[in-house]
C-alpha cells in the first residue's frame, strides 16, 4: 500500500474494511511505504495499522532522510498474531528496535536501518525475551559487536542471523554507491564473543560481503567452535585469516569450525588470493602444479574430519577479482565481470572426496 499526498486508496482500503467488519480478519500480510517529504503521513500511516489486528505478515518501507517512523499503532494494536515484519528506515532508533524484538510472536524480523555507533544500556539492561528465530541486517546496516551481543542474549532461540561485518560506522555519512567507512577496526575476536550468546541455538550465519573502509584488522580470528548447534557459515575470509595471504595465517582452520557445520562458503575479496603469498602462484595455473602446503589449511579440514567428528559436507570457494571500481551501475555486468571456475589440487581434492566433502570454487574477474 503506498501512502502519497493526494492519495485515496487507504482510506477507500479503511473504509472497505469498516463496511465490512467480516474482512478485518481476513487481512493477513500488508505492504506500506512513502517518500522523504512525507512526513506528516506518519500519523496516517499509525492510524491505517491501528486497524489491521490479524496480521501475520507486515513490511514497512519509510524512506525519511531525518526524522524516523515510530511505530505508536503498537500502542493500541499489539499484533498478536504477527510472525513475520520487514523494516526499512535508515533512521531507526534502538528503542523502536527493542520494540519490535517483543512483539509477543514475532519470529522473523528484517531491517534495514543505521545502527547507533555508542554501546546501548537499552540493550544491555534488558530483561525481557524475544520469541525470534531469524535476525537479517540488510545492505550497509553494520551493528556495532556490542550491540549485536545484546540483541542476541534477548533472543534465546535464535536460529538464523544474517548481516554485514559487525562493526561502528562513521556518523553521518551518506552513502549511495560509495563505500561505507567504519570508525572501529575489524575485531574478529569480538565477533565470536558475541555469537557466543547464541552458541546453543544458532544454526546459520551469514557476514556477507559490502563495499566498506576499515581503519584496521586487530589480528585476531573468529573463533565459532563454541556454536554447538551451527551448520552453514557463509563469510569473508578475513573473519578467519589473519592477513588473508600468508600461509601461517590459514593454518588451524578446522580448529575453529563445530562439528556440527555441514557447509562452509568462504568469500575472498580483491585484496585476497586464493593462494598464500609465501609461495605465490598465478590463479591460471593447473592446480597439479601448485604445491600442497598452500591449501593444507583445506586439507587440515579432510583429514581431520574423523578426528574432531565433522559434519562438514561442502565447502564454497569464492574470490573476488574485481577493485571496487571496475564498473558502474549502468554497466551490463555480464560485460564487465568473468566467472571462471576453479578446482583444489588433485591431492587436496582426493582426500576431500576421501572424507566425503565436496568442494567447489569460483573466481569473479573483471574484463575491463
Amino acid at each position: 500500500m503506498r501512502f502519497a499526498p493526494g492519495s485515496n486508496k487507504p482510506a477507500l482500503f479503511v473504509r472497505s474494511l469498516k463496511e465490512n467488519p467480516e474482512l478485518v480478519e481476513m487481512v493477513h500480510v500488508m505492504g506500506v511505504g512513502w517518500r522523504a517529504g512525507d512526513r506528516d503521513l506518519n500519523h496516517e500511516v499509525n492510524d491505517f495499522l491501528r486497524d489491521l489486528p490479524s496480521l501475520r505478515g507486515l513490511q514497512i518501507w519509510a524512506e525519511l532522510d531525518e526524522e524516523h517512523f515510530v511505530p505508536h499503532f503498537l500502542e493500541t494494536n499489539p499484533m498478536r498474531h504477527l510472525t513475520s515484519m520487514r523494516l526499512n528506515d535508515k533512521q531507526l532508533t534502538i528503542d523502536i528496535i527493542k520494540k519490535c524484538l517483543f512483539l509477543k510472536h514475532l519470529q522473523y524480523l528484517t531491517l534495514v536501518c543505521k545502527f547507533p555507533g555508542t554501546y546501548s544500556p537499552l540493550i544491555s539492561a534488558e530483561k525481557k525475551t524475544s520469541q525470534l528465530l531469524s535476525l537479517v541486517l540488510e545492505e550497509d546496516s553494520h551493528i556495532p559487536p556490542e550491540i549485536l551481543r545484546g540483541v542476541l542474549r534477548i533472543c534465546p532461540e535464535i536460529k538464523t542471523l544474517q548481516c554485514a561485518l559487525p562493526g561502528r560506522s562513521v556518523p553521518n555519512q551518506f552513502v549511495w554507491f560509495d563505500s561505507t567507512k567504519l570508525a572501529s577496526i575489524f575485531s574478529p575476536v569480538l565477533i565470536s564473543n558475541a555469537l557466543a550468546t547464541a552458541q546453543n541455538t544458532l544454526q546459520k550465519l551469514e557476514l556477507h560481503i559490502c563495499l566498506c573502509e576499515w581503519p584496521g584488522h586487530d589480528d585476531s580470528r573468529v573463533n565459532l567452535n563454541m556454536v554447538k548447534a551451527l551448520r552453514h557459515v557463509d563469510c569473508l575470509v578475513k573473519c578467519f585469516f589473519i592477513s588473508g595471504a600468508l600461509c601461517k595465517t590459514r593454518v588451524g582452520l578446522y580448529k575453529l569450525l563445530p562439528a556440527s557445520l555441514e557447509e562452509l562458503h568462504l568469500r575472498f575479496e580483491y585484496t585476497c588470493s586464493l593462494e598464500c603469498r609465501d609461495n605465490p602462484i598465478n590463479d591460471n595455473q593447473s592446480p597439479i602444479q601448485k604445491p600442497d602446503s598452500e591449501f593444507l589449511w583445506l586439507l587440515k579440514i579432510a583429514n581431520k574430519k574423523a578426528e574432531y567428528g565433522s559434519c562438514i559436507e561442502r565447502i564454497r570457494l569464492e574470490r573476488y577479482d574485481l577493485p571496487q571500481d571496475c564498473g558502474t551501475v549502468d554497466d551490463d555486468l555480464d560485460d564487465i565481470i568473468q566467472l571462471v571456475s576453479w578446482d583444489p589440487p588433485l591431492i587436496v581434492a582426493k582426500s576431500l572426496s576421501e572424507a566425503r566433502t565436496f568442494c567447489t570454487g569460483k573466481v569473479f574477474r573483471s574484463q575491463i
